[in-house]
């Protein structure tokens, strides 16, 4: 019996629905013109040593009505995770004069996290320039683990993310200081021992702060292996290499890789107009980034997982930091985690047994997450704090299953979630998209309505029932969603 698939056609059991289920109050279409106010950004680093680290950012408002901005803090990943004291110090302000500007400035919270908003004022002479160190005593001090331990800069190596580096526009809320559409170009002032990846040349262009935040600098790479999938060219780095990958291993990530980006660029697109950065360092699961990604070094003991990561961070590249949401802050980690697996278990790189038992379990939430559904947004800036990843990864994954099935059976199996998430991403390049958008795109681009699905189980709390589970995963693997039908 299709338990929840009958629901588009069953225009009483709608109706009922629509009675039952309490639902989030999408937010209206975000304005599409682009301010006047443009940033420049450049990095300095001219010595592999803490202290040398700095930004000048230069603000231009030919509005002259002033602007705001955030201190950087520690941005991390989609959630913001808590840091405690400003990451800057020898801050200057100046305006086109060369004058000394003095802004005034206040205590913001920015989901659990506590930092200053800046004022210059609307007098001002524009451009203004910006200086400022970045203090990493205080992201190495920290008594958080997790994504800080990534951030490190010694006299060999280091790793600096656009989180944890950049002051941004404010805005009222975490979606808005993300998704605002700027005019944003960053350069990096390096010294001549410094290298580094992760910034394809200078005058890079980003289109709001997300991607800007998501940028990664990785300083003194080593470069382990190269090699190409799908038409893109891709080198692998070390940082702080543990001793603990073999050649072999890496060999095989390598090759893993390859074969990931033959299935995925002709969904996707390119990563990189030249060759895509892959870094790898000591640290646990992976995180994407604007031009490049990091996760860990390829052991023995997670040869699978790696895979899964391998593809997972791929195509965070397009879904999440290129296109991202107004309104379901789950869609970005549950749907990527969804598309990993599938992907990786159709190429046979992970078992499909485990993939079946990730998808059709009944998740243990704890105690915020038992009140929490995927589109709260509490989720969005909690994720991590707050410990959501079965509510986010796990039952968001079970959401983006559900909604994998809609659109194989509505176009004969000819287009599948992969196909119209690209499709979705292509069309808010550069943007997010809203809750009535992505319900509208579903439509017109596959014949099929996900309304029904977001509301019964991303806007309610709880699971979903093992029955719709382990049906609609047998339905997937008839249809070749996982791989060869003959593996289980």
């Amino acid at each position: 019996m299709e338990y929840w698939i009958s629901l588009g056609r069953d225009a009483s059991f709608v109706a009922a629905l629509s009675l039952w289920l309490a639902s989030c109050a999408p937010h209206d279409s975000p304005s599409s013109a682009a301010p006047s106010a443009s940033l420049s950004y450049t990095v300095r680093i001219p010595a592999m040593h803490e202290d040398s680290v700095s930004v000048a950012l230069v603000a231009d408002n030919p509005g002259k009505s002033g602007m705001r901005f955030l201190l950087p803090f520690v941005y991390s990943d989609n959630p913001v995770d808590s840091l405690a004291g400003p990451l800057v110090r020898g801050l200057v302000i100046t305006d086109s004069t060369g004058a000394e500007i003095t802004v005034d400035t206040s205590g913001r919270m920015v989901g659990p996290s506590r930092t200053q908003e800046l004022t210059i004022p609307s007098g001002a002479a524009f451009p203004v320039t910006i200086s400022y160190r970045v203090d990493l005593d205080v992201i190495f001090s920290d008594s958080v683990n997790g994504p800080l331990s990534l951030v490190f800069l010694n006299g060999q190596s280091g790793f600096l993310p656009g989180s944890h580096l950049f002051m941004v526009p404010a805005e009222p809320s975490l979606a808005d200081i993300w998704r605002t559409p700027r005019t944003i170009t960053l350069s990096l002032d390096l010294g001549k021992t410094v290298s580094a990846v992760g910034v394809p040349g200078n005058n890079q262009i980003y289109r709001n702060a997300y991607e800007l935040l998501f940028v990664q600098i990785a300083l003194g790479p080593e470069l382990l292996a190269q090699g190409s999938g799908g038409g893109q060219s891709f080198a692998m780095y070390g940082l702080d290499n543990d001793g603990q990958s073999s050649a072999g291993r890496l060999a095989q990530a390598r090759e893993s890789f390859s074969v990931i980006l033959d299935n995925l660029v002709p969904v996707w697109g390119l990563l990189a107009h030249d060759t895509y950065p892959v870094v790898y360092h000591r640290t646990a699961g992976g995180r994407e980034g604007a031009h490049s990604f990091i996760l860990k070094y390829p052991h023995q003991d997670h040869d699978s997982t790696l895979s899964m990561v391998l593809a997972h961070e791929a195509i965070h590249h397009v879904l999440g930091v290129r296109a991202g949401d107004w309104d379901d802050p789950w869609w970005k980690e549950g749907t990527t985690y969804y598309l990993g697996f599938t992907v990786t278990s159709r190429l046979g790189l992970i078992p499909k047994t485990k993939v079946r038992e990730l998808f059709t379990r009944q998740q243990i939430f704890n105690e915020t997450e038992k009140a929490l559904a995927p589109s709260d947004a509490y989720v969005r800036c909690h994720l991590y704090t707050g410990r959501l990843y079965n509510v986010v990864y796990h039952k968001g994954s079970q959401i983006a299953m559900l909604m994998d099935y809609l659109v194989r059976r509505a176009t004969g199996n000819s287009v599948s979630l992969d196909k119209a998430t690209a499709s979705l991403c292509a069309r808010y390049d550069g943007s997010a998209f809203t809750r009535n958008q992505f319900i509208k795109h579903f439509r017109t681009y596959n014949g099929c309505d996900i309304s029904p699905i977001l509301k019964r189980f991303a806007d309610r709390p709880g699971n979903i029932p093992d029955a719709i589970l382990t049906d609609v995963f047998s339905k997937l693997d008839t249809l070749g969603a996982f791989g060869d039908i003959h593996q289980l």
